[in-house]
């Protein structure tokens, strides 16, 4: 348990800097990354998946359609600073305290080692960091940003489960290994992709 969740820590430390440094330089460095996450992602999951085409098809939209939404909202790039780390502090929290309290299981048949207990850390871990982030930038609370917040904490978890029935369905464990602690670039992004669509659901009643 120790050395999984050091390199569950250490790849998010390892890839936040890259994130950042992308988000703020912005253009053709935020595009940059944008590009080659989407490729590699779309590289793993072709790789999995081809044997059974509609559900590679559904997986190949779901990954563009949220990939280019921030390709096409580039505007809104800064809200990436608050979803990476909501979506790693989710992940995070959720596999120390689900592996330190255990419990009842969140979905056996689709993910056995997921907890209630994980589950619920990971939740109230990303409403904290929603309260930290309201400290630091000094932000009103509000109850709009609370229920945004908890609503985008479960999609992440949400997101998670979805990728661990896909990967039950086509019998991998993991969708690569170019993340120490993760596997491959979807096992790190499935929760982001739900958050992202979370963001484009958002934005489309908001307009």
């Amino acid at each position: 348990m120790q050395q999984e969740l050091f390199q569950r820590i250490a790849s998010s430390v390892a890839l936040l800097p890259i994130v950042i440094g992308a988000i703020i330089v912005g253009d053709i460095l935020f595009n940059a990354l944008l590009y080659l996450i989407l490729v590699l992602m779309l590289i793993e999951w072709i790789k999995i998946s081809y044997k059974k085409a509609l559900l590679s098809i559904m997986g190949i939209l779901y990954i563009v359609g949220a990939m280019l939404f921030w390709v096409l909202h580039q505007s809104d790039r800064y809200t990436l600073l608050y979803i990476f780390p909501l979506v790693w502090v989710n992940d995070v929290s959720a596999y120390f305290f689900g592996k330190l309290i255990g419990g009842a299981k969140l979905a056996p048949k689709i993910s056995p080692n997921k907890t209630w207990s994980g589950a619920i850390a990971g939740f109230t871990a990303s409403v904290i960091m929603y309260f930290c982030s309201v400290k630091v930038f000094r932000f009103s609370i509000s109850a709009t940003g609370i229920v945004i917040t908890a609503f985008l904490a479960i999609l992440s978890i949400l997101g998670d489960l979805l990728e661990s029935k896909v990967k039950r369905i086509l019998k991998v464990k993991d969708t690569g290994n170019i993340i120490p602690g993760h596997g491959g670039i979807l096992d790190r992004m499935d929760s982001f992709l739900a958050v992202t669509w979370g963001i484009i659901i958002l934005n489309y009643f908001r307009m």
